[in-house]
């Protein structure tokens, strides 16, 4: 029975080797497909994950602050109170100066206008490292 058995290998050996060389092209083109499958996914989730920073950024932008709330008018009890909260972050305040409406020279439509921050609402808010 050994006989037997190692005629087998030697038949499968041989069977095997004449195969690989038959298949060598198609074996080339299978290797040449996973590498370029591997190539593909890695620049589909950079371009993913930049896409995703980029419309954050563009949100930023439209949005014109990073915070996600606000709250018009607030008292100084109810700014300590909502700073107590666990889902907050951070807390700050802006003061609406004033504005002016007709500037001599410049269209009817334009106004300027003047916003006030304290520390915390301009560095925390509205400079940040594009998320």
């Amino acid at each position: 029975m050994r006989a037997d058995r190692k005629i087998q290998n030697r038949a499968i050996q041989r069977f095997v080797k004449n195969n690989t060389r038959k298949n060598k092209a198609r074996n080339v083109i299978l290797v040449i497909a996973v590498v370029l499958v591997t190539i593909l996914m890695t620049v589909m989730f950079g371009a993913g994950i930049s896409i995703f920073h980029n419309f954050q950024l563009a949100n930023l932008r439209t949005a014109g602050t990073k915070a996600n709330g606000g709250l018009y008018m607030a008292t100084e009890k109810e700014m300590e109170q909502i700073s107590a909260l666990d889902e907050v972050e951070a807390t700050g305040k802006q003061q609406f100066v004033g504005e002016v409406l007709d500037v001599k020279g410049m269209p009817s439509q334009t106004i300027i206008s003047m916003t006030a921050y304290d520390e915390t609402e301009w560095g925390e808010f509205y400079q940040t490292d594009c998320l």
